[in-house]
């Protein structure tokens, strides 16, 4: 599967993206999935692997790795550039046929740097404080209900999803966000007529 995506948004203006999905990759059952995205903020390019059916009970599991090259400075949002290359691992549990709760933990190791003379308070305290360098560690928990007839390439049915990821421990200096996705997939039907 191969799809393409674009869009525009508020701190990130506009942005594309491009992502392979491979499943049963090599015969093994297994998914595989490469993504790019770029926009005038970030550069980023991850790598998941997903066994959709990882216990006999229908528990998924997938495995992701991520870099991304962050620079606020280009829409003069900060003076600074950062890169983070993190690690995810991830459980989908089912609790009914459509309903799921996701269970996970990741890790990001971040580095701060194209420091600009004249940096703002906060980001030169940060530096001070955590260093240059740091890492994160992150506990993540959500819900979905699907109702896709298949996947890749649905044709009817949907998801919503909400995840949140949490940062630990929050005192040093880590933080949480939430992530909201709700998809629709509906099959167009064309009827063609010729007249002699």
């Amino acid at each position: 599967a191969f799809s393409i995506k674009g869009g525009y948004g508020n701190y990130q203006k506009f942005f594309y993206g491009v992502s392979i999905y491979q499943a049963k990759f090599n015969g093994t059952g297994k998914g595989v999935s490469l993504g790019f995205q770029q926009s005038k903020l970030q550069t980023q390019v991850s790598l998941s692997i997903v066994n959709p059916m990882y216990t006999d009970y229908g528990v998924s599991r997938s495995v992701s790795v991520t870099y991304s090259k962050s620079t606020p400075s280009d829409l003069g949002l900060g003076d600074y550039a950062l890169d983070d290359i993190g690690f995810a691992l991830n459980y989908g549990i089912p609790i009914t046929e459509n309903n799921s709760i996701n269970l996970g933990f990741g890790y990001d190791y971040n580095y701060v740097h194209s420091i600009a003379d004249g940096a703002s308070p906060s980001i030169l305290n940060f530096v001070d404080k955590y260093g240059k360098a740091y890492n994160q560690f992150n506990v993540n928990l959500g819900w979905s209900y699907d109702t896709r007839d298949r996947f890749p390439f649905a044709f009817t049915g949907g998801l919503l999803s909400f995840n949140t990821e949490l940062g630990v421990p929050a005192s040093n200096g880590a933080k949480g966000k939430n992530r909201f996705e709700s998809l629709g997939y509906y099959r167009a039907t064309f009827t063609a007529q010729w007249y002699y």
